[in-house]
């Protein structure tokens, strides 16, 4: 009887291997027939370089020896570890559950002909994220941060029916990993790919109180018309992806970038990342994804400063700065300051002195022990007006970045310098300058990237200026704080000098840089702004006495918005140069007229006067924006 049953288990145990081993082969044929290792979705979950090699190299994300140079070995190996069995969350189907179902699907494998298999971790994972829909998010730049002066985005995934709770969604990330003593190296590093970067999965919450609460930026969420089965796709392959990493760039290989690339994944019709191979800034992934007519909604979500702003606009700013004092007044002062104002304007008051406190407290300004009993405190004091909330929602911003200009343009201008006829070609690469069309952006940024011209005049050809990287940051006085407004600017440009002295007649190429820090003023609308600063300049070239110099001195100007169409921009400029003792009376003015988003015309002057001379220059340009 024994040998009977052993018999019998054997030949089962023969037909069933057998019967594996038959379908395995059906199935590598099947996907040898349909060449389903050139199937686009295929080359995306492998992220296939032109040469049909990974640019994974983590080797975890590959089942054969070879996988990462032969990726139609390693889709063999797929489907083969689909028929083997595994220990608990070790199957392929547990490790790699986007790629598992795509087999699956392709060659029609129904489960009932695999090995079962226990994804507890998984699951777990999965059911916890409850993916249904997929949110573009879009933080707007921050200056504070060299990786984040473009913006930053990242992807919201929402459970089903949870559109009022979003905020406990969980949001995917993809940033670069930085070691915390990293400083001055931190720029240079991201410029030339030496950070890793990482997908990550967090509560949504923690982004908002980060970008929107700690750094004062807006955020535009950009619902996306993805299926549920698309959006679980694009959160299984996240999983996968929890042990690679790939060489962060800044401007090239970034959030951005990254994120379009999870889109391309799901759309195998779309081919939105390649379109930023160069570089690839957040605002123009978002208009590639708008114009792929893949959003359904956009809502806007402002930061508390925006909204305590939008308050001291809609009460006064005399009000806001009653209120900026009761934030840091004693106890038992704050009812004889409010004494004299009526109930409603003491609501208005207290409202606001509490979301001004409660900004510096989460953005670390205050400590805890000190914030917390006076936040109560407020609200104590609130709760005995019986007078309606008087906090109001910041106006809609009348573009949405979208709809903003292009972050590269090309110019023409032609004109007159130093009674000479001139033709200038001008490119830049990124992203926003003062002149520039205003919608879409945040006033009072300015960052220019490779931002150059060519000149020809007087039958010569040379290079006018050329802008490595300028920064400016023009951060208004409010009754709430007195920010410094910063810059810098590091290039090749053009200065009237011969011999060491200044020149009416020729001008000669220097390496600058040059970098101010000052205050700012504007109205609430920012529509117009005026700042003063102190720059200081160093200067290098054949030209100069010997063949350097350095100046210092102050700068003012202004940026007005006069219409949706017209805004100008005026700055006069005083250095005092080392090398010749002299002061030097710098002025440029700039007029636009907006044909439409894309399309502009530019009026120009400069002026210049040292040692009772003269240089003018007087310019009319196109801007094409694309």
């Amino acid at each position: 009887m024994k040998l009977a049953t052993f018999v019998f288990t054997s030949l089962i145990c023969h037909f069933t291997y057998a019967s594996v081993e038959s379908n395995l082969q059906k199935y590598l044929d099947l996907a040898q027939q349909k060449q389903l290792d050139q199937k686009t979705t295929w080359q995306r979950l492998m992220y296939a370089d032109q040469k049909q090699n990974s640019e994974v190299t983590y080797a975890g994300y590959f089942y054969a020896t070879d996988g990462k140079t032969n990726l139609n070995r390693e889709l063999q190996a797929d489907i083969e570890a689909l028929f083997r069995e595994a220990p608990d969350n070790q199957s392929i189907r547990c490790k790699f559950p986007a790629r598992s179902r795509w087999l699956m699907q392709q060659l029609n494998i129904d489960v009932q002909q695999l090995p079962k298999v226990n994804c507890v971790e998984f699951n777990d994972w999965i059911n916890q994220i409850k993916p249904h829909k997929a949110t573009l998010i879009y933080a707007t730049d921050f200056m504070g941060n060299p990786s984040l002066m473009f913006g930053h985005t990242l992807l919201r995934l929402d459970p089903k029916d949870q559109k009022q709770l979003n905020l406990v969604s969980y949001a995917v990330n993809y940033a670069a990993t930085v070691k915390g003593d990293d400083n001055w190296s931190y720029a240079w590093k991201g410029l030339t790919g030496q950070y890793s970067g990482e997908y990550s999965i967090m509560p949504y919450y923690r982004k908002v109180k980060e970008y929107g609460d700690f750094e004062s930026r807006d955020l535009w969420e950009y619902e996306l018309n993805l299926t549920p089965e698309e959006t679980r796709f694009l959160v299984e392959h996240i999983w996968e992806m929890q042990h690679v990493s790939f060489p962060y760039y800044f401007v090239s290989d970034n959030c951005a970038y990254r994120l379009l690339g999870l889109i391309d994944l799901v759309r195998p019709d779309l081919n939105l990342k390649q379109q930023f191979s160069y570089a690839a800034i957040p605002i123009e992934t978002l208009k590639a994804v708008d114009q792929q007519a893949l959003v359904k909604e956009v809502v806007y979500r402002p930061a508390l400063e925006t909204q305590l702003l939008s308050q001291a606009k809609q009460h006064g700013t005399d009000l806001a700065k009653v209120a900026h004092q009761i934030t840091f007044t004693e106890t038992d002062q704050v009812q004889s300051m409010l004494k004299t104002y009526s109930q409603q304007d003491q609501a208005k008051i207290l409202e606001m002195a509490y979301d001004d406190l409660y900004l510096k407290y989460i953005s670390r300004q205050v400590d805890a022990n000190i914030a917390q009993p006076k936040l109560r405190q407020l609200l104590a004091e609130r709760s005995q007006i019986q007078v309606e909330k008087q906090r109001q929602q910041p106006e809609h911003p009348k573009k949405q970045p979208v709809e903003g200009h292009h972050a590269r343009n090309l110019s023409v201008n032609v004109g007159d310098v130093q009674g000479q006829k001139f033709v200038e070609l001008g490119h830049r690469q990124a992203y926003h300058d003062l002149i520039d069309p205003q919608g879409g952006y945040r006033t009072g940024t300015q960052l220019l990237f490779l931002d150059g011209s060519l000149q020809y005049r007087d039958d010569k050809l040379k290079l006018e200026h050329l802008d490595l990287l300028s920064v400016n940051s023009y951060n208004p006085v409010q009754p709430f704080k007195s920010p410094l407004t910063w810059g810098f600017n590091l290039g090749w440009k053009q200065e009237a000098i011969e011999t060491g002295k200044f020149s009416e007649d020729v001008q000669h190429g220097v390496m600058n840089l040059n970098m101010q820090v000052g205050y700012s003023m504007a109205d609430y609308d920012r529509r117009h702004l005026c700042y003063a600063q102190l720059q200081s300049h160093v200067q290098g070239g054949k030209k100069l006495d010997k063949g350097w110099r350095v100046g210092a001195g102050p700068t003012v100007g202004c940026m007005n918005v006069w219409s949706d169409n017209i805004n100008s921009v005026v700055q006069v400029e005083l250095p005092y140069w080392q090398d010749q003792n002299q002061w030097n009376l710098r002025v440029g003015t700039q007029l636009q007229y907006s044909l439409n988003t894309n399309h502009a015309l530019h009026l120009n002057w400069d002026f210049e006067q040292q040692d009772h001379k003269d240089w003018n220059k007087v310019g009319l340009g196109y801007v094409l924006f694309f």
